[in-house]
């Protein structure tokens, strides 16, 4: 399909622009993973690439069936807003965002859902296992306080050890009823896992604007539609109208049913990780699988499935309504407004701050990602996510195929991440003075010839050592 290789191919630009003035700078290499070795990392680079792959396809999908080059799908069919004016039309023809959105979930999800699905029950297994010699141990120890962990008393796993006749069923479910009080040894800092939205359908899709459009028909004008349609007033009702229509049907997004999940999923927080009891060492292998590769995969898996959401939503977030004046000179007969997707720029940018933001998590003991630092706040499914720092992306490293910032063009001046200080990594740099043609003295000859001068001159460029 053109429009997935445009969206790939748009995404790569993309990410070459955010980042061309940063130490990695979104550099390809020629094989079919366009990023090499890179692409098994979990680091932040790794999420900002997701997510804008995600993001671009989406963009790109929905403009071909605007643009009618997929046979499969056509413009937005999102019903009339009940309150638009009845003097204004609404469709011409929308970008099909429903369509797009369905379609990049599940094309570009199905390879992290495979990798999801081979490794499931591994954690099961591995908790299983370490638990039971766990227990085992701890019944054979003349000494029960050495058994203990770092969140819960020892009195505390002694007496419901007793409670429960010992048994690895009995405690475990104990430990995961709800606390209160002081033994609060529960976390509360589950990531809340990206689900795709829930589409509703076509009858029941139409988009509703707020009560205050009546408002805004009030005030727009001929002369507003005419001179300010494209100014800063119309911009902020647009906003504020986005805002309001991505909240109600497109799609069933509800906040308050997602806080009361993400609260209860928070609740069923697992106990902090006991530490091996006694000298038990069975290795890295149940039931003949490397717990630790699989256990690796699953956290990729999982971390990829959420910043895939996430750009995904980043195209849904900044969808506006736009609209358009007709008529003869200027008359404003008739205005016609449609859903419209942002500029692929405009995505990168909020991405790119998504990415200054994003959330180190980690893969817990019951399968499910959960952040790194419980003093960080939890991450939404509209946040990016990593798992691994990002390695030093100031010397070569052959293992990923990076060159390092050697020989990278720096601003001396500058006081930015492209600055020499920060670029060439405390390395210094050198300078030399290079020619420059450019275009200059340009002017109009009539008819419809611009004939200009070539002019040289001599800059200087900073080079890191």
């Amino acid at each position: 399909m053109p429009a997935i290789s445009r969206g790939a191919r748009a995404a790569i630009q993309e990410c070459q622009f955010q980042f061309k003035s940063r130490r990695w700078n979104c550099s390809t290499t020629d094989d079919e993973t366009v990023f090499g070795p890179m692409t098994i990392l979990a680091a932040p680079e790794m999420a900002f690439i997701h997510a804008l792959a995600a993001a671009t396809v989406t963009s790109f999908v929905a403009r071909a069936c605007r643009d009618g080059q997929l046979a499969s799908c056509g413009c937005s069919r999102g019903n009339r807003p009940k309150q638009l004016n009845d003097d204004w039309t609404w469709g011409g023809c929308g970008d099909n965002l429903e369509y797009a959105y369905k379609f990049a979930t599940d094309f570009i999800d199905v390879r992290e859902k495979e990798a999801h699905r081979e490794t499931r029950g591994v954690g099961k297994r591995a908790r299983e296992f370490t638990q039971s010699q766990m227990q085992r141990t701890q019944m054979q120890a003349d000494d029960i306080k050495t058994f203990g962990t770092s969140t819960l008393k020892m009195s505390n796993l002694t007496s419901l050890i007793d409670a429960k006749n010992g048994t690895v069923e009995n405690v475990s479910r104990e430990l995961r009823k709800k606390p209160s009080g002081k033994n609060n040894y529960f976390r509360n800092d589950l990531v809340v896992t990206a689900t795709p939205l829930k589409l509703k359908k076509k009858e029941d899709s139409g988009l509703g604007l707020p009560d205050d459009l009546f408002e805004l028909q009030q005030r727009i004008t001929k002369e507003i539609l005419n001179s300010k349609l494209e100014g800063r007033e119309m911009l902020v009702l647009q906003e504020k109208i986005n805002r309001e229509i991505l909240n109600s049907k497109i799609f069933q997004a509800d906040d308050k049913s997602n806080r009361r999940k993400r609260k209860r999923k928070n609740q069923r927080a697992v106990v902090e990780d006991a530490p091996s009891a006694g000298n038990i060492d069975r290795g890295n292998y149940v039931d003949g699988v490397d717990t630790r590769t699989a256990t690796n995969t699953k956290a990729r898996s999982l971390m990829n499935l959420h910043n895939n959401e996430a750009g995904r939503r980043a195209v849904i977030k900044k969808t506006r309504i736009t609209c358009k004046c007709h008529g003869v000179s200027g008359s404003c007969s008739l205005i016609t407004c449609w859903q419209q997707l942002s500029s692929i720029r405009e995505i990168g940018d909020y991405l790119r701050e998504k990415f200054e933001e994003a959330t180190k998590v980690k893969l817990n003991k019951r399968g499910r990602l959960q952040v790194k630092d419980s003093q960080f706040k939890v991450p939404t499914a509209h946040d990016l996510i990593y798992i691994d720092e990002s390695p030093d992306w100031c010397r070569n490293n052959y293992i990923l195929h990076w060159p390092g910032t050697h020989g990278r063009v720096c601003q001396k001046s500058s006081s930015g991440l492209d600055s020499c200080a920060i670029l060439c990594c405390g390395r210094g740099y050198n300078t030399k003075n290079i020619v420059v043609h450019e275009r200059c003295n340009c002017k109009f000859h009539w008819c419809c010839q611009v004939k200009c001068e070539v002019c040289t001159k001599v800059q200087e460029e900073h080079t890191c050592k």
